[in-house]
């Protein structure tokens, strides 16, 4: 490794013997500069490491990674010890070394907010075993497949003839209006058998009003693995064999 030991100079401890890695030493040192540049640490470059925040350490480490030019990366909580300002600078350098140098990084985290911020595809692993894969969408459709779909509107004015409008519009389950204090009459949540979002919103206007508003909720990770976990028997047991038969 290029750092042998916290405390001593990053400029004298960078280098590589002559040959390190079937690299001749121009191409190690050109290789280290592009590093330091990528991770931001070309300004601290000459600083002692023991003076390195934790945060500064964890990018030298990404800066290691780096010379190699891999492919594939692999980082087992990446920001644990961070601070969430630290953490998120670090996840945001992740992402972006991934997406403009095509290099694929593997993130282990418990983290699952951390996960869905960064990861474009998510697995999950059960004693050692991966029992599905897919992003966060894909995932969501199958745990809380056949339950309606949320969403989240605000129609104006909130007329009894806006209302009746959209309770008749096929594909509606529910209008759930807004409790004592929550908002305005006309926020509202939909619970869908299907997507109607535009069938809504036609009869929203064809009724006389106007749709300030209209989202679908989606379902994050967090909810995600622990409707998992909750799935049939407690476990997870009956949600691992459906989710697995769905990653195949």
């Amino acid at each position: 490794p290029f750092i042998r030991r916290p405390g001593q100079m990053f400029i004298r401890t960078r280098r590589f013997p002559r040959g390190r890695n079937g690299l001749p030493r121009e191409e190690a040192e050109r290789r280290i500069e592009v590093a330091l540049e990528q991770v931001g640490l070309t300004a601290v470059a000459d600083r002692k490491v023991a003076t390195y925040s934790r945060g500064m350490r964890q990018r030298l480490g990404l800066a290691d990674v780096l010379l190699k030019q891999p492919r594939v990366a692999i980082l087992d909580e990446p920001t644990l010890g961070l601070d969430p300002e630290g953490a998120q600078e670090f996840l945001v350098l992740i992402r972006r070394l991934s997406r403009e140098g095509g290099m694929t990084v593997l993130l282990s985290s418990h983290l699952l907010n951390q996960v869905q911020a960064v990861c474009d595809r998510v697995g999950i692993f059960v004693a050692g075993r991966m029992i599905a894969c897919g992003r966060i969408d894909e995932l969501a459709a199958q745990v809380f497949a056949g339950e309606p779909l949320q969403v989240e509107m605000e129609v104006e004015p909130a007329s009894e003839s806006v209302l009746s409008a959209i309770r008749q519009t096929p594909g509606v389950r529910e209008v759930q209006p807004p409790a004592p204090g929550e908002g305005p009459a006309g926020r509202l949540r939909l619970l869908l058998d299907r997507d109607v979002r535009g069938e809504v919103v036609r009869r929203v206007v064809g009724a006389g009003g106007t749709v300030l508003h209209l989202q679908l909720r989606s379902h994050n990770l967090d909810e995600i693995y622990r409707r998992y976990f909750r799935g049939g028997d407690g476990d997870g047991t009956a949600a691992a064999a459906g989710l697995a038969r769905a990653a195949r």
